[in-house]
């Protein structure tokens, strides 16, 4: 998505949660584009990034008191910049990257504290994006290839074909669950967690070279995030 349409979207997000992985996907995104607008984030004009951490005079419109006190750092300045300079939260990029920009971005709590704030007729509801848990994500790739949970988190040594349900799972639950990489290791049976991340970097390739796991993938993916209604 390039800077110019994010700007022009307008999503309600659950501040506590995810305002501060917001506002770094917002100020990464001049090099995150296909093609980068500069090579230093400071270097991009457009952007309140360079006031964050207080390079530039601050705009008496700016405020930025909120997202810093979500670090709770003293040195607020120097601690959003190394923020900003790790790469994105991988949910966050997941729900601006998806095909249709969704209207509310929030955890299970916010979503129904806001119900009663929202439009109720059927065509004006709005599909909303919540974190999900590894047992959802396990269920439901169960579900959607017709087999058992245990085939998916249970992985087999020496086994040659690729299992791509299990494969599709731990690469879901590293993107919409917030879980890291030792935990992800618990949940599928793996001795060490760089077998999670191996495995994502082989399907992360399929999915550059086949057309067909790529479509498959996404559409798993958007059934997980987008599937709550409020």
């Amino acid at each position: 998505m390039g800077y110019n349409e994010l700007q022009n979207k307008a999503v309600l997000v659950d501040a506590d949660n995810y305002l501060l992985h917001v506002s770094r996907y917002i100020h990464r995104n001049p090099i995150e584009t296909s093609t980068p607008l500069v090579d230093e984030l400071i270097d991009y004009k457009w952007s309140s990034y360079s006031a964050f951490i207080k390079k530039t005079a601050t705009p008496k419109w700016l405020v930025r008191d909120f997202i810093f006190s979500l670090q709770g750092k003293k040195l607020k300045y120097a601690a959003y910049k190394q923020f900003v300079e790790y790469e994105n939260n991988k949910e966050i990029s997941a729900f601006y990257g998806a095909k249709k920009l969704f209207s509310v971005l929030g955890g299970d709590e916010f979503i129904q504290n806001i119900k009663g704030y929202i439009a109720k007729s059927d065509n004006e509801k709005s599909v909303v994006v919540q974190r999900r848990s590894t047992d959802d994500v396990v269920a439901y790739l169960a579900k959607y290839f017709c087999i058992d949970t245990h085939d998916i988190v249970t992985v087999k040594k020496g086994r040659r074909e690729k299992n791509l349900p299990c494969m599709f799972a731990i690469k879901l639950c590293q993107d919409l669950t917030g879980q890291n990489l030792k935990a992800l290791a618990v949940v599928f049976n793996v001795q060490h967690y760089s077998a999670i991340s191996q495995t994502v970097c082989r399907l992360n390739k399929l999915i550059i070279a086949d057309d067909k796991v790529n479509l498959q993938f996404e559409k798993l993916r958007d059934s997980l995030m987008y599937e709550v209604k409020v």
